[in-house]
């Protein structure tokens, strides 16, 4: 007795959301040390559906708080998302074309590198 093929199941995607853990995600790392230099989240937005197409399903996208340090490692306010990345219009439009081109974007949050946002008076 042969045993009958086993037929494997496709498994279909579609949003966002099922691309998250499926098992086949590929995670670009989409921004670099010196991206804080560029309008970057703007750079990335143009570069949205080149990523979808190359077969990346996820954007991993750089810490979007407010820094002490430009690269976004020592954030001070957590709720302000202005950086020097760009603005916190120009993340949600990164977002909405992220998903747009069923891209997930991953934000980058370092809440362990906190720092103040002001000096103490017992300096």
């Amino acid at each position: 007795n042969i045993p009958a093929p086993v037929e494997e199941k496709q498994i279909l995607e579609s949003g966002v959301l099922p691309r998250i853990a499926t098992g086949r995600e590929v995670m670009l790392q989409g921004f670099h040390w010196e991206s804080h230099n560029l309008d970057w989240y703007k750079i990335v937005q143009d570069r949205v559906g080149t990523i979808n197409k190359a077969g990346f399903t996820q954007v991993w996208l750089p810490p979007p708080a407010d820094s002490l340090a430009p690269q976004g490692y020592l954030p001070r306010n957590l709720y302000s998302l202005n950086s020097a990345y760009g603005s916190e219009a120009a993340l949600k439009n990164l977002i909405s074309t992220c998903k747009e081109y069923d891209v997930l974007p991953v934000l980058d949050a370092v809440l362990n590198h906190r720092c103040a946002t002001h000096k103490g008076a017992g300096d």
